[in-house]
């Protein structure tokens, strides 16, 4: 497609001979820069509705109204085939399998939603309870291991920086059923915690992890 810069003040342009001196090619050159910038801006405005296309800056944009947050170091290939898929995420609702799927997508790959009754019969209220397990060491900022004087009880099990916390926080009272209550959050870092393993699978007992609550 030729160019409004071609159009004017190419070698069988609009512009007479005499008007492409210094200042007259100034000029024109000026007007034929903004006629020729009107449809690209067109394009990536008509662009920018999309998902797939729109510049990074954009996606935020798009993550609102669709109102999914992006993960803390989730890559913007896997944030944009996240929008694109919107529908099926709410279409999956509020789920134990939808929750999980939600955190994985946002980045936390290996994360696990263990309800209540996955381990052992429950009675009362403690049948809405659910816990989440995430194995990755590099969301752990300190742990603790057994043994080495921590007493239980006394606190979180080491720590995890709070922008993961406030964004799994988030992921999981979006998605959780409305009845489900949870229980707690352990990122594990290395070994095994207790309810995920079975015994004489090979499990070693021991490990660090670290926990928060809702």
């Amino acid at each position: 497609m030729t160019s409004f810069t071609d159009y004017l003040l190419g070698p069988d342009g609009l512009v007479p001979k005499w008007s492409r001196r210094k200042w007259g090619r100034r000029y024109f050159s000026t007007i034929a820069t903004m006629l020729d910038a009107f449809p690209k801006a067109a394009e990536a405005a008509v662009l920018a509705r999309f998902p797939s296309f729109a510049p990074l800056d954009a996606l935020a944009v798009h993550s609102d109204e669709r109102r999914l947050e992006r993960g803390p170091a989730e890559l913007s290939t896997t944030f944009r085939a996240r929008l694109r898929n919107a529908f099926q995420a709410y279409g999956e609702g509020r789920s134990s399998k939808g929750m999980q799927n939600r955190l994985r997508e946002a980045g936390f790959t290996t994360a696990t939603v263990y309800e209540a009754n996955d381990f052992a019969p429950v009675t009362g209220r403690s049948w809405a309870l659910f816990s989440v397990v995430i194995f990755d060491p590099t969301l752990v900022a300190f742990t603790f291991r057994w043994g080495d004087g921590t007493r239980w009880g006394a606190g979180t099990w080491g720590g995890v920086a709070p922008l993961n916390q406030t964004t799994i926080r988030k992921l999981i009272a979006k998605w959780k059923a409305p009845y489900a209550l949870l229980d707690g959050v352990t990122v594990v870092a290395t070994g095994r915690p207790w309810g995920t393993f079975r015994w004489g699978d090979g499990t070693t007992w021991g490990g660090t992890a670290a926990r928060f609550g809702a």
